[in-house]
């Protein structure tokens, strides 16, 4: 049983640090718990203005964490400054334009893919001799409410999301009596630059008119001080945000008709996204 003090003065790694969740959390972790935190991302600029606002318990590296190789780089990285890790948490993620599945270009299903799950298997892959070292020894993974119950338009995000809450809680049980603690974290929608991202790259640019996110989701600070309480306790499934409640609670009371409700309310919702999405089974029903 761990102490409720456990998290404070740790070494920590994050993923997708440079903005959103991943960034509240390692303000959070430095400011509050005294951490020190290796945070990784693409955007320099943006990892450079954090260094500077956090000062000496922050350093990063720039890298696509999407490879086996880049994790290895990231490793060798950590080897080389000296920084011992206690806790690895993999934050990162992207999004796909809400649009059929069939539409969807190689490229996007690949990046997402890539990013959302086969970078979490790297990662710890990677990272376990190092993490193994700590007496604080532990793994939190951001998958998303969408791995409890998927919806039509997220065919990849959803099951890339899934795929990652189950290698965790496979990764959790075999890890059992070695001392870690493993964690999956399932937010509800939170505003977050993930959804502004959705589209940019890749083949199809899905026209985004409306964003639901901006009307019912959460901050991202207010995400990341639930997530960071919740890491403190040792939670192992942390669900974030009433809505990731409801979508849980849902799919585990009603799971052979559930999708379908949540289909039929998208349906009915007058938002363009969705609209679009559904738009040529409009058409078919005519003819």
């Amino acid at each position: 049983m761990r102490s409720r003090k456990w998290l404070y003065g740790r070494n920590v790694v994050i993923s997708g640090v440079s903005s959103g969740m991943g960034k509240d959390i390692a303000k959070i972790l430095v400011n509050k718990y005294g951490c020190k935190v290796f945070g990784i991302a693409r955007n320099v600029a943006k990892l450079e203005a954090l260094a500077e606002e956090l000062g000496d318990n922050f350093q990063f590296m720039s890298m696509d964490i999407s490879t086996r190789e880049n994790w290895e780089l990231i490793v060798a990285r950590l080897k080389e400054v000296d920084f011992r890790p206690d806790v690895l948490i993999n934050n990162a993620g992207i999004i796909h334009p809400f649009i059929p599945f069939d539409t969807l270009s190689d490229k996007e299903v690949d990046r997402v893919i890539a990013t959302n799950y086969l970078s979490i298997v790297y990662s710890m892959r990677a990272m376990y001799p190092l993490l193994k070292e700590s007496p604080y020894r532990a793994i939190v993974n951001v998958c998303s409410a969408s791995a409890y119950l998927p919806c039509a338009g997220a065919s990849v995000y959803s099951s890339s999301k899934s795929a990652a809450l189950s290698f965790t809680e496979v990764v959790k049980e075999e890890l059992q009596g070695k001392g870690f603690y493993v964690a999956s974290v399932n937010p509800g929608p939170v505003k977050t630059d993930i959804y502004k991202a959705r589209g940019n790259e890749g083949e199809n640019t899905a026209k985004v008119k409306d964003n639901a996110i901006e009307g019912f989701g959460l901050t991202s600070e207010a995400a990341a001080k639930k997530i960071v309480r919740r890491i403190r306790a040792c939670r192992v499934r942390i669900t974030v945000g009433f809505i990731a409640s409801l979508m849980s609670g849902f799919y585990r009371a009603f799971p052979a008709f559930s999708l379908k409700v949540v289909g039929g309310v998208m349906r009915h919702l007058p938002l363009q996204t969705y609209k679009d999405l559904f738009a040529d089974e409009k058409k078919a029903k005519k003819k």
